[in-house]
């Protein structure tokens, strides 16, 4: 099975599918967002972006254990550029996330966006963006708790790295 949309299923049969938001942007459905997990936890090569949104149930439900296991599956995978996580994390589950993303060496974009990520949620990715020597483009749009501090370690993390695109729009610079 392929995550593509416009051939594949979902688990009750019905095509995957997104939505548009008033602003065009593509909505992915939950069943196509678990339905990707399941697939790139398999290594599927049709799976090369993985979407997830915190008003998904199964996204609600994660554990600790299941925040480490996630980045684990996502380092053994072979195909994985693309990563959305859309009011998902906060430092709690950045730190776990991460802790088992950090090698992950296939990611070329991540994008978070409006989550509740504060300076130690950074100090979480920064063996990631040191290690990847894919990564192109970061987009961390939203958060409002990085001030300064979280704002130096990124800018230092990132000296040195591959990163062609950074995003920090509506985040918060000041204390």
């Amino acid at each position: 099975m392929s995550s593509d949309s416009s051939s594949s299923s979902s688990s009750d049969g019905e095509p995957f599918i997104y939505e548009s938001d008033d602003d065009g942007w593509a909505t992915y459905t939950e069943d196509y967002c678990f339905d990707s997990l399941i697939l790139m936890r398999e290594n599927d090569p049709g799976v090369t972006g993985l979407y997830a949104s915190g008003s998904f149930q199964h996204i609600q439900e994660m554990t600790d254990e299941d925040w480490v296991q996630l980045g684990h599956d996502i380092s053994h995978n072979d195909y994985l550029a693309d990563l959305n996580l859309y009011e998902t994390l906060d430092d709690r589950k950045t730190a776990l996330f991460f802790q088992g993303l950090t090698r992950s060496n296939t990611l070329k974009r991540i994008n978070i966006v409006n989550n509740g990520i504060g300076v130690s949620g950074i100090q979480s990715m920064i063996p990631l963006f040191l290690s990847n020597s894919n990564l192109v483009s970061l987009c961390l749009e939203g958060l409002d708790e990085i001030k300064t501090e979280g704002f130096s370690l990124l800018f230092q993390a990132l000296h040195n790295s591959p990163i062609e695109r950074l995003d920090c729009n509506d985040c918060v610079w000041i204390q």
